[in-house]
């Protein structure tokens, strides 16, 4: 069973998210409570914040997916029923059981981070590289907003062939990229100074049409949504029916 949740923040005052952004955020993670609140960031604070919505298993992996469309209104998909033990929450949350049909054609949104894995010189792992940030350097130059587009677009083709569903090229455009910075936690043993390093990602937002080649499949990516960055909002593929 998965679960599709609207979750709006109760108090539309900025301080008093901050607080409770703060509160959580310190608790989960064992920052020493001095830690100044322009170290906060909201990408990890709204992590955190919907973490609160099942943290009745303090075991438990993450398993929920997110889009954030403001400072306090998120949408969720979960495998659990989301929980409002901080009672800081408006919860409007249904049964999530996509039904999908292969050929039928829908509108979709998602904010994904672009990259693509590198093998490196004597290492056993590959490097997740920006998609774009990698065009780059292979042309040698600084893309346009068409050629960024194009590169966006073939990358995303390229993930939903196995995944279900194949875009419609002219009828899909990238509409942002940008860039966040997060506070990186300390790992275990080290000092709370680790907080003030930065981890960096980028994300792009995409909109457009796709068709359903493997309902299965594509049933399965939007539980689970597409790329990495899933922890900060990013991945949650959105479907809209399209009147024929």
């Amino acid at each position: 069973m998965s679960y599709f949740s609207l979750a709006e923040l109760r108090s539309k005052d900025i301080s008093a998210r901050l607080n409770i952004s703060e509160r959580l955020l310190k608790l989960s993670s064992g920052i020493d409570p001095n830690t100044s609140e322009k170290e906060l960031q909201y990408a990890d604070a709204g992590h955190q914040l919907i973490w609160s919505l099942f943290d009745d298993d303090p075991t438990a992996k993450r398993d929920f997916i997110y889009r954030a469309f403001d400072e306090d209104r998120f949408l969720i998909v979960s495998s659990r029923f989301p929980k409002d033990k901080a009672e800081i929450w408006s919860l409007e949350s249904k049964d999530y059981t996509p039904h999908l049909v292969a050929q039928k054609r829908y509108g979709f949104s998602l904010r994904v981070n672009p990259t693509i894995a590198l093998s490196q010189p004597y290492q056993a792992r590959s490097k997740p590289t920006d998609v774009l940030i990698h065009a780059e350097k292979q042309q040698g130059y600084s893309l346009t907003s068409q050629e960024k587009e194009d590169v966006v677009l073939e990358w995303l083709a390229s993930r939903l062939v196995s995944r279900g569903a194949e875009i419609e090229r002219d009828r899909c455009g990238l509409m942002n990229y940008g860039r966040h910075q997060i506070p990186r936690r300390p790992q275990k043993g080290e000092s709370n100074m680790a907080f003030k390093s930065k981890a960096t990602f980028s994300f792009v937002d995409i909109e457009g049409v796709l068709k359903v080649t493997h309902p299965e499949s594509l049933q399965q990516t939007l539980l689970t949504g597409i790329g990495r960055g899933k922890a900060f909002g990013l991945g949650l593929l959105l479907l809209r029916p399209l009147s024929d």
